[in-house]
């Protein structure tokens, strides 16, 4: 069970950092 939401929270802060990526990429000036 503990297994299960941390590989929750992994993925979960994974996407957001790529979300974040995309968005720092996407806003060069």
């Amino acid at each position: 069970m503990i297994y299960r939401g941390y590989k929750h929270i992994d993925m979960y802060f994974f996407t957001t950092i790529q979300l974040n990526r995309y968005a720092m990429s996407t806003n060069k000036f």
